[in-house]
């Protein structure tokens, strides 16, 4: 995706009054996050903000299974760019409330677990990221994830090697 072209094209729906809030927040603070510049992810976040508000108020005959399915995906978007701007407890309460939302094997699972667990070595909690790799392996059953709590338990007493090597596991995972 050209970021500087959706937002070029958003400008200019802007301009010609095209009323669809929901979708130009949502498409801005997408291309904003995808830059991926310092401040554009804190704009993207106040963006997703905007959006996860919009969802709840502005689309009353929204379908809940989707706009849960929405909030999810707004709320994993903002949790990722919390974790790139180093906004490690905002990312985690993100990533925890759209777990908390989520399927129990939704596409959005193995991304909620990654920025939950590389959050938590970035502050040194590697306890708190063996606590995550432990529930991603029970809620999802994946090999990798008990591959990922093992590592963790063995590199428990290193944070900056446990952080190198959990970054290198879901950088190899795909996921």
């Amino acid at each position: 995706m050209n970021y500087d072209h959706a937002l070029s094209d958003i400008a200019e729906a802007e301009r010609l009054g095209i009323l669809d809030l929901g979708m130009i927040v949502w498409t801005k603070a997408v291309a904003l996050e995808g830059r991926g510049k310092r401040s554009d992810l804190m704009s993207a976040i106040d963006l997703f903000t905007v959006s996860l508000q919009l969802t709840r108020t502005g689309q009353p005959d929204l379908d809940a299974r989707l706009a849960g399915l929405y909030d999810v995906d707004a709320l994993s978007r903002r949790a990722w760019a919390e974790y790139l701007v180093g906004e490690y407890q905002h990312e985690i309460r993100d990533s925890q409330t759209a777990l908390n939302l989520a399927a129990q094997r939704s596409v959005f699972v193995p991304g909620l677990f990654k920025v939950i667990t590389l959050s938590n070595l970035a502050e040194n909690k590697v306890w708190a990221a063996i606590k995550a790799a432990t529930e991603f392996e029970s809620r999802t059953g994946y090999i990798f994830a008990t591959e990922l709590r093992g590592v963790l338990t063995v590199l428990e007493t290193d944070p900056q090697r446990a952080l190198i090597a959990a970054r290198n596991l879901w950088a190899e995972s795909g996921y």
